[in-house]
């Protein structure tokens, strides 16, 4: 399994692998708990397979949000 995208909202890694899995792609998001955020963010995983697209969907999505 490959890290694709991590951030600092749980949410935002729920909506990503939303996307990723109305296109076929299993991600599982690694979240260990931690009393600071940033020190253990929510991070996308997926099948090594599956990196080239899932990182293209993830980026077709983040510029779809820019102004």
């Amino acid at each position: 399994m490959k890290a694709i995208y991590s951030t600092q909202s749980l949410p935002e890694a729920g909506l990503l692998q939303g996307i990723l899995r109305d296109h076929g792609i299993e991600a599982v998001i690694e979240h260990e708990s931690s009393p600071i955020p940033a020190a253990a963010p929510p991070t996308l995983l997926v099948d090594d397979d599956n990196e080239v697209e899932a990182l293209r969907l993830i980026r077709e999505h983040l510029g779809q949000k820019a102004p």
